[in-house]
């Protein structure tokens, strides 16, 4: 997928910006505040769409950041884009609000819109969110660091079925989190522990409940007290009145009998309702603090039952720890030692892969082999060889110029031989002295013809023939010094033939100097001179020297490695520790699954002893508690059953309807002991009452009112005081019926976080199965990237099945936000490369590089460059920079 180009509108600062992407990098190179990461943002959103739409800030809301500066004009643009071959389009225009924007995508080919993709494009094309493309594809200014999201690791993996159950792995994850949270026992805003602490309150409150009733149940008799003394003063003053009464109507005595006859009655079947409760307990009436105490007891078993149950094995967690008990019958591996074994092996596997990569092949040991018996005499350095080749070729042209010399000479001696004739030069000078002399008299002769002719007035023609005939002499002077050029080109002629037969000479010497040169660089390599194929020689030499300099080195690089050696030694210590352990020797050689997969499963039997354990010493404490539930109801004549706290609550409202009667009984007894008091002998009365005077019966009347003002006031008072304890009581029953129903919550609160702990615990563990398949790919493609930026292998780092990368520095693992942001940056940059490299192994995306290495030295500069050549060989990058 690679963009093509784009047109921004208006977005942000820009206005009527256009952009092609033509090459494998683009490099947008521009000042600070020019709008490079304004220019990004708006790739981003092409497909994307803005981020942050609920949020109100400028700066979190895109929308409102990136509204165009400029006033006028469309708010957005265009870009396009190819897809498999394919070019497309998009255009969005952007309103004051989401449902206000304008989205299509148009075929480039055809020019028409296309339902190809929706406003959601960004998904459909990259298929990852929003999130992920902004921590793999973009990479924002100043954002270099980076991790994995649920729809990365489903990218990664989607050649699974379970993808799709990836994409939503972080949102359940997140529930299950929030979950526990809410559930948790280990903090006090947890629902359990809330509930822990508010049954802990109830049981605070009703430890004061018995107290509450022993007082209310004092202060019960002292108001029957004192209902029956008023009662008893009532009577009297009854009798008083009838006594006074009998002195005119005697009839009255009969209700004094009445009434001690309705006392009778109501002590007698209080006394029955008391006997008929006794009944009921075979074993006796039980103690109250002990029946509180066992409901207490018998209250706090179900949660120790579902703590047991919680931590109870079920069949498939009880056949895996059998196997695992078969498997460490001869002891549970050290968890360090593991580790310790775990890194051996990885730096083995490593040291085998350079081994196999660095070894020699045959076809490359025979190479060797020939190249040592070629230069048996001495390997030529590459410099010797470059100047005896470069010699020869030097020779070769100057035998080429000796040659053109040769021949230039040679035409040049033909020529100073044709004009080397003395007789010809003597005659040719012979005619020249004669046409000087005679030019000379001519001359002389037409002169004195003009001189004499025109002092003589001859005619013009006269004269003009006079002229005319100096005029032919000094011609003919002339024309007898054109010979004398003749030895002045012999002359040049000779010195450039000397000067020929010079250079030729040299020529000849350097020429031997050169040719000695090759031979001698023959003979220093053991091999003979042969001048008709010295060319070919030398260009075998070469790439014999060249092949055999490398296998050399790379041969010399291997055994000195010492890897071999190290590799039979860890060897030896893995298969020493697997028969220690009567461990499975792997086939492969590959000991590092075996050993992870081995300290996993010492790590499970540890966990499930653990539980077992708690789940046994759980069945010891809830069979302590049954034996003392029930041993306790066995001596009170109840056979125990289950749930006990059931038998041990009616057992306890049976007491208390018991404790009523009984108390109800005795204030009968009291009322009818005070009536028998205030009415001597009435129970052997013959029923007829006593005779007594006026004055008498006025005084005794006086004494019982008084008494009677004081026994109201007192009855009052404790009437005040039991009201406050019975609403005290009633707050207990409801204390006492709340802890009932929070002990329920509880159970419920209990078994629900143990399940969704062990949802989220097999969660985890399948995630982490799910992840461990890409974990080597990423890992590999991450110290790619990394030996490209820092020229170092990367073997500190881990990467988990969370894709978070960790550093190994002074013996443990360190997190990136300890280091550098230079380190930081480093780390993000290659960790997003590896995502992405694990995210799409076909057709590679486009990559956004937002001035990546502001953080990086001046050192790591360099290798940065080398970074973007590599990846620009595979991706399509584009990076917006400040810096050259």
């Amino acid at each position: 997928m690679r963009l093509r180009s784009l047109h921004i509108e208006n977005f942000g600062k820009l206005s009527g910006t256009e952009m092609t992407f033509d090459r494998p990098m683009t490099v947008i190179l521009r000042e600070n505040g020019w709008g490079k990461s304004t220019l990004a943002a708006f790739i981003r959103i092409m497909f994307y769409g803005f981020a942050g739409g609920a949020k109100r800030s400028g700066l979190d809301n895109e929308r409102r950041r990136y509204r165009p500066w400029n006033a006028g004009g469309a708010y957005g643009g265009s870009l396009t884009f190819e897809i498999d071959g394919h070019p497309y389009r998009i255009e969005r225009i952007f309103g004051s609000r989401e449902k206000e924007d304008l989205f299509q995508v148009f075929d480039e080919v055809t020019g028409k819109p296309t339902d190809v993709f929706t406003d959601r494009i960004g998904e459909e094309i990259f298929r990852i969110d929003a999130e992920s493309f902004a921590r793999t594809v973009f990479t924002a200014q100043m954002d270099a660091s980076t991790s994995s999201t649920s729809v990365i690791h489903a990218r990664i993996g989607d050649k699974s079925q379970t993808g799709g159950d990836m994409e939503r792995y972080g949102e359940v994850k997140e529930r299950l989190k929030k979950e526990q949270d809410r559930l948790t026992p280990d903090r006090k805003t947890g629902a359990i522990a809330r509930t822990r602490e508010r049954i802990a309150e109830l049981d605070g409150i009703l430890r004061g409940r018995r107290s509450a009733e022993d007082a209310l149940k004092k202060l019960s008799g002292e108001i029957a007290e004192r209902r029956r003394r008023k009662n008893e003063i009532d009577l009297q003053q009854k009798e008083l009145a009838e006594a006074a009464s009998k002195m005119a109507e005697s009839g009255d005595r009969a209700l004094l009998f009445q009434r001690y006859d309705d006392l009778l009655g109501a002590e007698q079947r209080a006394a029955e309702e008391t006997a008929r409760l006794r009944k009921t307990f075979a074993g006796g009436i039980p103690e109250n603090t002990a029946l509180e105490a066992m409901i207490r007891e018998a209250g706090t078993l179900s949660g120790v039952e579902m703590t047991s149950f919680a931590e109870h094995l079920n069949e498939a967690e009880t056949e895996e720890f059998n196997r695992l008990i078969r498997l460490f019958h001869a002891g549970v591996p050290e968890e360090t030692e593991l580790e310790d074994l775990v890194e051996k092996s990885r730096r083995m596997e490593k040291m085998k892969h350079w081994v196999a990569e660095h070894r020699l092949t045959e076809d490359e040991e025979q190479r060797l082999a020939e190249g040592a018996a070629y230069f048996t005499a001495a390997l030529p350095e590459e410099t010797e060889i470059r100047a005896a080749a470069g010699a020869w070729e030097r020779l070769g042209k100057i035998r080429s110029e000796i040659e053109s010399s040769e021949a230039a000479r040679k035409a040049l001696r033909e020529e100073l031989r044709r004009r080397s004739g003395s007789e010809q030069r003597a005659a040719e000078e012979t005619d020249n002295r004669i046409r000087r002399i005679l030019g000379i008299l001519v001359f002389a002769a037409g002169c004195a013809a003009v001189f004499f002719l025109a002092d003589a007035g001859a005619g013009l023609y006269a004269v003009g023939g006079g002229a005319a005939a100096a005029l032919a002499g000094l011609l003919l002077i002339a024309f007898s010094f054109g010979g004398r050029k003749q030895p002045a080109e012999e002359r040049e002629s000779e010195e450039e033939f000397q000067e020929l037969s010079d250079r030729v000479r040299a020529a000849k010497e350097d020429a031997a100097k050169l040719e000695n040169t090759v031979r001698d660089f023959f003979y220093h390599c053991g091999m003979a001179y042969a001048p008709d194929r010295v060319s070919d020689d030398l260009y075998e030499i070469r790439s014999r020297a060249q092949d055999y300099r490398e296998l050399l080195k790379q041969y010399r690089v291997f055994r000195n490695s010492g890897y071999e050696e190290a590799i039979r030694d860890i060897s030896t210590e893995l298969m020493e520790y697997a028969q220690r352990h009567h461990m499975e020797i792997p086939d492969d050689g590959q000991w590092t699954e075996t050993l992870v997969r081995m300290g996993k499963d010492a790590a499970e039997y540890r966990i499930l002893s653990a539980r077992n354990a708690g789940a046994r010493k759980g069945r010891e404490a809830i069979r302590e508690r049954k034996a003392r539930v029930e041993e306790y109801l066995r001596t009170l004549g109840i056979r125990p059953s289950e749930p006990y706290l059931d038998q041990l609550t009616d057992l306890r409202d049976r007491t208390r309807a018991y404790d009523r009667a009984e108390a109800n009984f005795r204030e009968a007894r009291c009322a009818r002991e005070v009536f028998e008091t205030e009415h001597e002998g009435i129970a052997q009365a013959d029923r007829r009452a006593p005779e007594m005077s006026g004055g008498e019966l006025g005084e005794k009347n006086a004494r019982l009112e008084a008494e009677e003002e004081r026994i109201l006031a007192e009855k009052r008072s404790f009437e005040s005081q039991a009201e406050a304890l019975r609403e005290e009581l009633a707050r207990l029953d409801d204390a006492e019926e709340e802890r009932i129903a929070e002990t329920e919550k509880l159970e419920k609160l209990t078994r629900r976080y143990a399940v969704v702990s062990k949802t989220a615990e097999y969660l985890e563990k399948a995630a982490e199965r799910y992840s461990i398949r890409f974990l080597d790919p990423v890992s590999r493609s991450f110290r790619k990237y990394y030996r490209l930026l820092t020229g170092e292998d990367g073997d500190t780092f881990r990467i988990d099945s969370s894709l978070c990368v960790r550093v190994s520095e002074c013996g443990a693992l360190r997190e990136e936000a300890c280091f550098s942001a230079g380190i930081r940056d480093m780390i993000g940059l290659c960790s997003r490369m590896a995502m992405t490299d694990a995210m799409y192994p076909g057709e590679k995306p486009f990559l956004i590089f937002d001035d990546p290495f502001v953080n990086l030295d001046d050192g790591k500069q360099e290798r940065a460059r080398n970074f973007l050549d590599a990846v620009s060989s595979e991706y399509q990058v584009i990076i917006l920079t400040c810096h050259g």
